[in-house]
């Protein structure tokens, strides 16, 4: 999952995987899907394996798997998004960025808002 043009397979809901990978779900549309939008199929199998538990790992092409280590850095870093919790803008910042005082924003927002990138 390192290109930019993957999916990320956590977007997706357990409907919208069960459709293509559930049982009952439309081997037709699953062809269809795989054909003309490879890259979204690829993003629904790993969330049916790595989500939802539908399919086997095994299933999954060598090229799609991804490594224990990049799954547990994936966990956490979904984990510390939720508990992001919102930090109060100070007056000052408020002032020179031309926010309404009181304006709570999440700490990678703060950081874009000053010039920083991520870590």
């Amino acid at each position: 999952m390192s290109s930019s043009n993957e999916l990320d397979f956590a977007k997706f809901t357990k409907e919208e995987v069960t459709q293509v990978f559930g049982p009952g779900s439309d081997s037709r549309k699953a062809y269809e899907l795989s054909k003309f939008d490879p890259a979204r199929y690829a993003a629904l199998k790993q969330a049916a394996v790595y989500s939802y538990g539908l399919v086997a790992e095994s299933m999954l092409p060598m090229k799609s798997r991804i490594s224990k280590q990049a799954l547990e850095d994936k966990r956490r870093s979904d984990m510390a998004k939720q508990k992001d919790e919102l930090i109060e803008v100070p007056p000052a910042v408020c002032d020179r960025l031309g926010l309404q005082y009181g304006t709570k924003v999440t700490y990678e927002q703060l950081q874009k808002s000053l010039g920083k990138q991520p870590v």
